[in-house]
């Protein structure tokens, strides 16, 4: 299933979030990223005047995790300085989850597998 076809995703572009960090734990994966938000969105609000959508600081959450495979630590991968003094990582480009029920995510940091029950999204 791409991510366009999650519910979790509804009035979210992938594409254009941007990855801050990751961290994985015993029991999760987490992504804090920068999510690009579009009206439909609950959390939408009307974009900055410098920005051409709204975007708010989140997390993608993969809940009770199983196993991670392909996932780099930080300081393997390239990442840019922000105007603002931020680190990122790039955007993500894809995300899915096969049949299997293994979720597949990949950005600038690489391709990473994850068997997870599930995924969450929270938006600060």
């Amino acid at each position: 299933m791409h991510w366009r076809d999650m519910k979790e995703f509804e009035g979210i572009y992938l594409e254009d979030c941007y990855v801050f960090s990751w961290e994985e734990t015993e029991d999760e994966l987490r992504f804090c990223i920068q999510a690009s938000l579009w009206p439909g969105h609950p959390d939408y609000t009307e974009p900055k005047p410098d920005e051409w959508t709204c975007y708010k600081d989140a997390v993608l959450v993969f809940t009770k995790k199983k196993s991670v495979s392909g996932l780099p630590a930080m300081d393997q991968v390239p990442h840019s300085i922000d105007p603002d003094g931020s680190i990122d990582y790039g955007c993500l480009d894809t995300l899915s989850l096969k049949p299997d029920g293994t979720y597949c995510v990949s950005g600038e940091f690489g391709e990473v597998s994850i068997e997870c029950s599930g995924l969450e999204i929270q938006i600060s």
